[in-house]
């Protein structure tokens, strides 16, 4: 996948396509702190540093998307908030048809439910964009760990629901008190997918499941970092929550409980979330592989980092190495 600030055709004379999707796909691999956080990065680096791209270009904020290899799942998780100027689907001959978008409505909505109407506005603002071009798969409503179970924000969550009906919606929940068939029938009446999650199961955490309320899967993996996973230290970075690797015996139950939902939708999200030093590539890689029981191709900058890899890489090394390759040092 490789995303970049979008170019007229003579613009792109700055640096050749192939060292922009390398530099997307190496950004891609080892970035981390969020959209708003590379989008600062690619500012400095392209614009500043590299003049690969003008200022003027560069105020446009929009997005290409180009074509992904066969191997690579077609979407991207949009987590901030759009605005219409800065999400831009190409859906000519150029793109990848099998290309979609995932998107967390803002969590002013659901972490702190205190939305006005002009809040609203903004976020649709963003996802008619991609809605209307027919690249939106699903948008998540996240709620937190708190957010237990009760009347009150059951009939909270039915109002979301019926605010973004005209969304594929999904819902995530993580507390135990929501594992209720009542509430899989509220999700199935509002057309909503259940999100079935990975995360450390403390106390009264949803455990893993494979549960399915709509003609969409959904499936979000977090990690298994219980140490910080509730952690109030701020001495401890908040990427520390998602710095988990999984384990291949870790991945196989994962991939049968995908399998089978898979079997019983008309289309199945995966999300690694594990996002830190591309761990979630990593994992999202040996998913594909153990779904399709065959070798997949794999980026050489994580096959360097990451030997786990090479057991089911498709593709031989882009450059011989003199030493062996995961050398983490």
């Amino acid at each position: 996948m490789s995303t970049q600030i979008n170019l007229p055709a003579h613009e792109l004379t700055k640096a050749p396509l192939p060292k922009f999707v390398g530099y997307f796909l190496w950004l891609g691999t080892v970035g981390f702190g969020g959209p708003i956080a590379l989008a600062g990065h690619m500012q400095q680096d392209l614009v500043d540093k590299r003049g690969w791209i003008s200022k003027e270009e560069a105020k446009g904020k929009r997005l290409v998307i180009y074509n992904l290899p066969e191997d690579m799942p077609g979407r991207v998780a949009i987590d901030l908030l759009p605005g219409p100027s800065e999400v831009l689907v190409l859906a000519d001959d150029s793109a990848n048809p099998r290309f979609v978008f995932t998107a967390k409505l803002w969590q002013k909505f659901m972490h702190d439910p205190s939305a006005t109407v002009e809040d609203e506005r903004a976020v649709r603002a963003g996802f008619d964009v991609l809605h209307k071009a027919g690249k939106l798969g699903a948008v998540l409503l996240q709620f937190p760990f708190a957010f237990h179970r009760d009347a009150q924000t059951t009939a909270y969550l039915e109002t979301v629901l019926k605010r973004f009906r005209d969304y594929p919606l999904a819902v995530e929940v993580r507390h135990a008190t929501w594992n209720d068939p009542e509430i899989f029938a509220i999700l199935r009446e509002h057309n909503a997918a259940f999100c079935n999650i990975d995360q450390p199961v403390i106390g009264r955490s949803l455990e893993p499941s494979q549960e399915i309320t709509s003609a969409t899967g959904y499936v979000r993996m977090h990690g298994r970092r219980y140490d910080t996973w509730f952690s109030d230290d701020p001495e401890v970075p908040q990427h520390e929550r998602y710095n988990y690797l999984y384990s291949a015996e870790e991945l196989s139950p994962w991939a049968d409980r995908i399998r089978a939902v898979g079997e019983k939708t008309r289309q199945t999200f995966v999300i690694t979330n594990n996002h830190y030093l591309g761990k979630a590539v990593v994992n999202a890689l040996e998913l594909i592989s153990m779904l399709k029981a065959t070798k997949v191709q794999v980026p050489d900058p994580l096959r360097l980092r990451y030997p786990e890899l090479e057991s089911i890489a498709s593709n031989p090394p882009e450059s011989p190495t003199l030493f062996p390759l995961g050398n983490r040092m």
